[in-house]
Parts: C-alpha cells; sequence; structure tokens
C-alpha cells in the first residue's frame, strides 16, 4: 500500500465514517494537536527512560506509554462523524480513573502546591511542562469541536485530566531527580 492517497491534494480528507471536510475543519485540528500531544509524550517517555532517573520513574514510564495507547483513541473520536463513532469501542471511564489514581499516588508525595510552579529546573520537568501546555491545547482545539458537534464525554474528560496528570507528573520528577522546583512568588 503506498502511503500517499493523492485524495487529499484539493484540501480536503475524510473522517473516520468516511464525511469528506476541508483539512482546515475545526475536527482535523483537534485530531492534530492530539497527535501532536501523542509524539511529544513519546519524547518525554523516551527521554525519562535514557535518564538516570530510570528506575526512579518505572511506574511513570509505563503510565506514559498507556497515554499514548490512550491517545490514539481520542484521536479517532475526535476524527469520526456520526458513522464513524458508532464503528469505535466505548471510551471508558477507567482511563481517566487511571489517570486520577496516578494523579492521587504522586501528588501523597508531593509538598503542597502554595505558589505557581515555573517551568524550570531540570530538562524533564522542563519537557513535561511543554506536554501540558500542549494538552491544554488539545482540549482547546477539542472544546471547540464540542461546541459544534458531538464529542464523547469521557474523551473530553480524559483530555481535561491529562494536563493535570502531567502537570503533577512535572513536580513528581522534580523529586525523583533531586531537582529543586522554582515557585513564582509575585
Amino acid at each position: 500500500m503506498k502511503i500517499y492517497t493523492k485524495t487529499g491534494d484539493a484540501g480536503t480528507t475524510s473522517l473516520v465514517g468516511g464525511t469528506r471536510v476541508s483539512k482546515a475543519d475545526l475536527r482535523l485540528e483537534a485530531y492534530g494537536t492530539a497527535d501532536e500531544l501523542q509524539a511529544h509524550i513519546s519524547y518525554l517517555h523516551d527521554l525519562i527512560a535514557r535518564d538516570r532517573c530510570a528506575e526512579t520513574l518505572a511506574a511513570e514510564c509505563k503510565e506514559l506509554q498507556t497515554i499514548v495507547v490512550d491517545l490514539m483513541s481520542v484521536e479517532a473520536y475526535l476524527a469520526s462523524d456520526g458513522k464513524g463513532r458508532k464503528m469505535l469501542p466505548p471510551f471508558g471511564s477507567d482511563r481517566t480513573a487511571m489517570l486520577e489514581d496516578a494523579i492521587d499516588r504522586m501528588s501523597s508525595l508531593l509538598p503542597e502546591v502554595r505558589y505557581f510552579t515555573l517551568t524550570t529546573g531540570h530538562p524533564l520537568f522542563s519537557y513535561s511542562h511543554i506536554c501540558r501546555t500542549v494538552a491544554r491545547r488539545t482540549e482547546r482545539c477539542a472544546v471547540r469541536v464540542a461546541e459544534r458537534e458531538e464529542v464523547d464525554e469521557e474523551v473530553m474528560r480524559y483530555i481535561n485530566r491529562l494536563s493535570d496528570y502531567l502537570y503533577v507528573l512535572g513536580r513528581y520528577i522534580c523529586l525523583g531527580v533531586g531537582a529543586e522546583e522554582t515557585v513564582w512568588v509575585p
């Protein structure tokens, strides 16, 4: 099978389900941003796995691998029309619950947040915040789609919780590598 189809040369593409839309459609912006997030999270995973803290953050590496797979499902949901959504397996609340459990586990080991955290202190910490900001942009794109069309509520919850997870993961990475968090005190 060839990688190129030439069907998008005129600026349109097909959603899962077959509807052709402009490549400037909000759905494409949303699932394209989710795809970008997936690539960033994959890179964060690989950076952690190669770092001296890989053993300390082994559970988080596994979580990041799971998140990458979950994001493929998120992308499929965002890329689906009404017909396509019926072809997808349910996106279960267990996915969001996994993120919440991880957030609670890591948070229980972290000092209380009293000030805004600056995104500096260690490259892994900073990169987790790049992932967090792309997750927030993914959420904004998905909200714009949801204002016009149906988007699975659990997918929306997952995207929202994912940015929380990435924030806490960054703080947890600081703890794991022995770096000090830098806070903003106005």
